[in-house]
């Protein structure tokens, strides 16, 4: 015979279990730690987006306010234009102004020119 190793029979254990006792939570205050955290996540809610409501209104506010700026410059800058326009376009303004560029009237009688005496016109 030749040499073999003695075995051991082997005998399946089990692990020892380490239980640790102790008292479970109720179920009122498993009910109030959710209704808690809940009430946590809406608060934090609410006031965020009633300061960002906030913050909105105020914007609107404010351009508001610098559209009416903007709307009362127009209007004098308008009122400044229309005055100009209307002294501009007024019939003894534009008479000067023609005679001053050299413009004449094409219903009036064409004048000799000083060369030759010759009237020039054109049509």
């Amino acid at each position: 015979m030749s040499a073999l190793p003695i075995t051991r029979p082997h005998i399946d254990t089990r692990p020892r279990l380490r239980v640790a006792t102790g008292t479970r939570p109720s179920v009122a205050s498993q009910f109030m730690n959710g209704a808690l955290g809940f009430l946590a996540v809406a608060v934090v809610t609410f006031g965020a987006s009633s300061l960002s409501g906030h913050v909105m209104v105020e914007k609107a506010r404010r351009d508001g306010i610098h559209a009416g700026q903007r709307l009362k410059a127009a209007k004098a800058a308008q009122t400044v234009l229309s005055v100009k326009i209307a002294e501009i376009s007024s019939s003894n303004e534009l008479v000067v102004w023609a005679k001053r560029n050299g413009f004449v009237a094409p219903d009036v009688a064409p004048k000799p020119s000083r060369k030759n005496g010759v009237i020039v016109a054109s049509r």
